[in-house]
């Protein structure tokens, strides 16, 4: 187990993208699949290709540590939209730039930081992708963990980071499983109709497994793969540590 976090620095936020693009590279298959239910059945190919580009580009970068996390973001959001596609990649790689801005010139990040860069994230996933809650989208997760972000820091502002990343796990993964029973209002899942109900949502999920990499780096470990699964809801059954 990891010792309590209270910032994030450079190095370590480098390492969390990078164990997002092992995540996603690792899901690409289940993600697909999930999207094969209700979409075109491309979505873990475009987002692991996305952090595959963000992973070679950290990898490669001479002195990351001398740059800022908010010019490393938005670089890496600039290197996503280069080779993402589908409906989702350009959305994804404007959350990604939206969410440099809330942490430009900083070397270290803090849970306030962290919090105006998710709800970023949502803000654009809303404006760009027009979602709201109950519409069978990332939203669904997202907005819930923004808010139990804030209601934490409400409650204990210097929370260790560890801890705050294991409650807003088991807060995603609970909003995740919500989304199987919803029927879809947006993309090419609504058009679906009542049939997109008893499917989990895609994107809910990739936002499950970025909230869950954080957790996981923060504890010295990368992330997940999930290696069992419902067959017919995509609902996860077991996962197993990269």
């Amino acid at each position: 187990m990891s010792s309590e976090i209270y910032s994030v620095d450079v190095k370590k936020f480098c390492e969390i993208l990078i164990n997002i693009a092992e995540c996603f590279s690792a899901n690409e298959e289940y993600l697909n699949w999930l999207d094969g239910q209700i979409g075109d059945g491309d979505f873990g190919t475009n987002i692991s290709r996305g952090f595959r580009k963000i992973k070679d580009f950290l990898q490669q970068k001479k002195e990351l540590e001398q740059q800022d996390i908010g010019t490393i973001l938005q670089e890496s959001a600039m290197q996503f939209m280069q080779v993402s596609g589908g409906a989702s990649g350009p959305l994804i790689g404007m959350m990604l730039l939206e969410a440099s801005k809330a942490v430009k010139g900083k070397k270290a990040i803090y849970v306030k930081e962290l919090i105006d860069m998710f709800e970023s994230m949502l803000r654009i996933a809303k404006l760009i992708g027009g979602a709201e809650i109950g519409d069978k989208t990332m939203v669904d997760v997202l907005q819930p963990v923004v808010d139990e972000m804030k209601k934490t820091i409400e409650k204990e502002k210097d929370i260790d980071m560890v801890k705050l990343f294991d409650l807003l796990t088991q807060i995603a993964k609970k909003y995740l499983e919500k989304t199987i029973n919803m029927r879809a209002k947006k993309g090419r899942a609504s058009y679906l109709g009542e049939r997109s109900i008893g499917k989990q949502d895609p994107g809910a999920t990739a936002i499950y497994l970025i909230i869950r990499t954080f957790y996981e780096t923060l504890n010295e470990r990368k992330s997940i793969k999930i290696v069992e699964y419902n067959k017919d809801s995509g609902a996860i059954i077991r996962e197993e540590y990269l």
